[in-house]
């Protein structure tokens, strides 16, 4: 029987950024290099079980913190997508929470901040109204709230109608080949799922040249 944990390794891991520590009842575990100093952990160190459960709990948030950082840094990602993620990889809410406070900190998330953006990037992609983005955000976890403010201040409301118009005018051109009844109703239903209202609607269908009936 072992009398007393003992830290019998302590090797360096090719990432640069944490350990292997071996414990002489077999265990194996990895560590930063954060905690390693922190503690003064090395061979022949004394790993007493309250010391050992307080380093695998600071390990967790070190990870979660570092699992979180590396999802930001691909691309902009909402508070609710961040916490999707970290409880995905098995993370608790607690862990979480810090790890998302860590991103606040240093700017990392921000969600009015990604729905100026998201507003910006989405109409380049696809012509829409401000109802089409809006459940565009909220899906994303944006506060319903954020997200309006952000479409007051971001959305180009003066350029509804022409970018209505851009949207009908591409879609048109793949449905010339209807009978003209036909083409209305369904640019109506384009229109109507693409976020326009009722008002838009009527003045595109005003201003535009349908295809010949067959």
């Amino acid at each position: 029987m072992i009398d007393e944990l003992k830290i019998i390794s302590v090797k360096s891991k090719k990432n640069g950024q944490s350990c292997v520590v071996c414990l002489n009842d077999g265990e194996i575990f990895e560590c930063s290099y954060d905690l390693i100093l922190k503690y003064k952990l090395g061979n022949g160190s004394i790993m007493v079980p309250d010391l050992l459960i307080e380093l695998k709990k600071e390990q967790r948030i070190f990870d979660a913190k570092q699992s979180a950082f590396n999802y930001v840094s691909y691309k902009p990602r909402t508070e609710k997508q961040i916490r999707q993620k970290l409880r995905d990889k098995g993370y608790e809410i607690d862990e979480s929470g810090i790890a998302i406070e860590f991103l606040i900190k240093f700017g990392l998330v921000d969600d009015a901040k990604f729905a100026k953006q998201f507003i910006a990037d989405f109409l380049k992609r696809k012509s829409s109204g401000k109802s089409k983005i809006m459940s565009e955000l909220i899906s994303k976890g944006i506060d319903k709230s954020v997200a309006q403010e952000a479409l007051e201040e971001y959305y180009p409301h003066t350029e509804t109608f022409e970018i209505a118009l851009k949207a009908t005018n591409k879609k048109l051109s793949l449905i010339r080949h209807k009978p003209k009844e036909k083409q209305k109703e369904y640019l109506i239903r384009y229109l109507q799922s693409s976020g326009f209202d009722w008002e838009i609607i009527r003045k595109v269908l005003k201003n535009i040249q349908f295809g010949d009936d067959e």
